[in-house]
């Protein structure tokens, strides 16, 4: 299986039996087209990182490019506060227009998320370092990024899903769903493997050895 864009591109076209022009100058967008769906539908440890930096007034950007690399979601939230790291507590954003529409400073203690920007509340009253864990998108592939943790690590899933959408091109609807049915079913299986690792898998090992 491919490990390499170069590679994946190869086999893009040799399993969608088309060598037209048309198709191989297309084959880029079908593995865009694949990595924007894994960026909606996986959070998987893979994916999480954290970002660090100062809040010193509201909003606070999580567009790509400030502190925030390819942000999709948030897990939690800090601030330090005379040595204290304090989580913030996330509340919706409907209360933003009355919860948050105050002109209170002081230590954040709650936090929504409006767009790309985060909002503390009350609104920091100077500079709060703060410590950030979320889910980053993938690195896309290209001529210069050759490959990338879920190629590594799911070659057939990055496959599956760049080639169901080759066969939506080609407007082959059996071809589609054969690849939709395997791509599926190894979103699945990453995300089933997740749960496993987050448990630790040692459940059953731990109730082995007590029983000895």
């Amino acid at each position: 299986m491919a490990t390499t864009y170069s590679e994946l591109k190869s086999e893009i076209a040799e399993w969608g039996h088309r060598n037209s022009t048309a198709f191989i100058a297309a084959i880029p967008t079908f593995i865009r087209f694949a990595e924007s769906e894994f960026n909606r539908r996986l959070r998987v440890r893979s994916m999480e990182t954290v970002a660090t930096g100062t809040l010193s007034s509201n909003p606070l950007s999580l567009a790509d490019g400030g502190d925030f690399t390819r942000y999709l979601k948030m897990k939690s939230f800090s601030v330090n506060a005379g040595g204290i790291d304090r989580v913030l507590n996330y509340v919706s954003p409907d209360l933003t227009a009355s919860s948050f529409a105050t002109l209170a400073t002081g230590i954040p203690e709650y936090y929504t998320l409006n767009g790309s920007s985060l909002i503390a509340d009350p609104a920091p009253d100077g500079g709060y370092t703060f410590t950030a864990y979320y889910y980053q998108g993938l690195q896309s592939l290209s001529d210069t990024v050759t490959t990338n943790w879920l190629l590594t690590r799911s070659p057939d899933l990055y496959e599956s899903a760049s080639l169901f959408y080759a066969a939506i091109f080609n407007r082959n609807a059996k071809a589609a769903q054969g690849f939709k049915m395997m791509k599926d079913e190894a979103i699945a299986l990453i995300k089933q493997e997740d749960v496993r690792d987050r448990s630790g898998g040692t459940s059953r090992m731990r109730s082995e050895v007590y029983a000895v």
